[in-house]
């Protein structure tokens, strides 16, 4: 019988083949992996921006529940909150850099007030936010942005111990 063998090695056919199935595998190999890098980003992002939320939230209530009060009405992008002895918190929510921001002046462990504020940004992925306080009960809606263009909202509602 003859021998369909070749002695001298592979053919340039069976080389190429050899060469476009490890590419083949290589590259679907590649594209599961960044597939996968960018569903896990895409995740830690939301978890982040969820978190900002609550830090959001907490903010606000735990101010509200701590005596400082607020008017009657709808607030959307502004948020004045006024306390004993020229103390305030203002939230500010700016629409054009998605950001929230907290100015405050408020005493220290001795309750000595300082004579200038603190500002700070609380986050920039936020869509917006809208108060409503009635009879010292406020409701918080906040809606973040979340990475592909959805959105995220919470909303709570929280009672002062003080009535204006």
């Amino acid at each position: 019988m003859w021998s369909i063998r070749n002695e001298k090695g592979l053919t340039l056919v069976e080389v190429t083949g050899v060469l476009v199935l490890t590419l083949i595998i290589i590259s679907s190999l590649i594209y599961l992996l960044n597939q996968t890098h960018a569903g896990v980003s895409d995740v830690k992002s939301k978890e982040q921006i969820m978190g900002q939320s609550r830090t959001i939230t907490n903010h606000i209530v735990s101010t509200v529940r701590k005596g400082f009060v607020m008017a009657d009405g709808d607030y959307i992008d502004l948020l004045p909150l006024t306390g004993t002895g020229g103390q305030f918190v203002k939230y500010h929510f700016d629409n054009i850099n998605n950001t929230i921001e907290v100015e405050h002046r408020i005493a220290n462990e001795a309750d000595i007030v300082p004579t200038t504020s603190t500002k700070y940004i609380l986050s920039n992925q936020v869509d917006s936010i809208r108060f409503k306080a009635l009879n010292g009960e406020m409701e918080i809606s906040l809606t973040m942005l979340m990475p592909n263009n959805s959105t995220y909202t919470t909303s709570t509602t929280v009672k002062s111990i003080i009535r204006k």
